[in-house]
């Protein structure tokens, strides 16, 4: 039997993995662009290092899994 926990938990994976490409492309340019900006005297000025320093992780980790479906679906 399935619990409730995983049916959802299978449910999101399923539903990001079936994401559209415009919102992958949002999501992969949001993320790179803020890794960017993190580094760059722009970033500072707009006072955002601080931030994209503290969550640099989960910004990388959503740039590389944005991208990678997004190139999966188009050799898909």
């Amino acid at each position: 039997m399935n619990t409730e926990k995983e049916t959802k938990s299978a449910s999101w994976v399923n539903d990001i993995i079936k994401m559209s490409p415009k919102y992958l492309i949002a999501f992969m340019l949001f993320s790179g662009v803020s890794l960017l900006l993190g580094n760059s005297q722009l970033g500072i000025s707009l006072g955002l290092k601080e931030s994209i320093d503290e969550y640099k992780v989960y910004l990388g980790i959503v740039f590389l899994a944005s991208s990678c479906f997004l190139i999966s679906h188009f050799i898909y």
